[in-house]
């Protein structure tokens, strides 16, 4: 699972979405992320779009306007990234 926080126009928000999940290659979901952002460098695409787990919301976001922050989470909120 992912946090992904979004700065834009002096406004936060933050998500937690399972929908980077990979069914077929067993990557993690930082690097279906990330390659969601590298579709966005390579112009393939203009927006990141994903389905917020609280609020079963489908969300899409422009990196062209806003700060995104991403990590990975477990299931009980704590971050799985080393200090």
């Amino acid at each position: 699972m992912l946090q992904i926080t979004v700065f834009m126009n002096g406004a936060t928000r933050r998500y937690q979405t399972e929908s980077f999940k990979d069914k077929y290659r067993n990557r993690s979901d930082m690097e279906v992320y990330d390659e969601a952002i590298s579709n966005i460098n390579y112009g393939n695409t203009k927006v990141i779009t994903f389905k917020d787990v609280f609020s079963n919301v489908n969300i899409s976001v422009s990196p062209i306007t806003c700060l995104i922050e991403c990590e990975e989470v477990i299931e009980d909120g704590i971050s799985t990234k080393k200090a």
